[in-house]
């Protein structure tokens, strides 16, 4: 008897995960699919010209590229539930395996989750070169408040003078 609920109650969380994945596909489907919907992140994502769309169905995506020795930088958007889940996954022959993860809400401003997501990697970025959170929180703040003095045409070179003038290693690990 106890085995027949137990079987019941799988197949009804089955049925219902169904339904709900279904829905979220549909939900996606109206606005155009991923690509549409989240057009403006998934540009400002794929600024570098390394890094290629791939779909996978109408409510996930990845965008990446792999490289020498097995190596691979992986964003993987998927809507459900009305969220925006982003996956970060990287492997290098240095640091191994890197994964950070970010989850926002369907209508959130999408140039704001593109920031969060830009901050965040460019501090773990630094926290793997050596700097502790904090270090690393107030280098990326100085970098921000640096950026935002200059003009456009000067920002390489200023990132370059901070980087040396820090003593760190060259923050080009960004996929962007």
């Amino acid at each position: 008897m106890i085995w027949a609920i137990i079987i019941l109650v799988i197949v009804v969380l089955f049925i219902y995960n169904g339904y709900k994945g279904n829905k979220d596909i549909k939900n996606v489907e109206r606005y155009g699919g991923l690509e549409f919907k989240y057009g403006v992140l998934i540009q400002k994502i794929m600024s570098n010209e390394k890094l290629k769309l791939r779909k996978i169905n109408s409510n996930n995506l990845e965008i990446g590229y792999s490289f020498a020795g097995g190596g691979y930088v992986m964003f993987k958007l998927i809507e459900m539930s009305g969220h925006l889940t982003v996956r970060y996954e990287s492997k290098d022959m240095v640091d191994g395996v890197q994964k950070l993860a970010w989850k926002f809400r369907e209508f959130d401003n999408q140039v704001d989750m593109f920031d969060i997501i830009t901050k965040d990697l460019t501090i773990h970025n630094l926290k793997l070169g050596g700097l502790s959170e904090q270090e690393a929180s107030r280098v990326y703040q100085d970098m921000v408040e640096e950026d935002a003095t200059s003009d456009k045409n000067s920002k390489e070179v200023n990132k370059q003078t901070y980087v040396k003038k820090h003593n760190l290693d060259d923050l080009d690990d960004l996929p962007w």
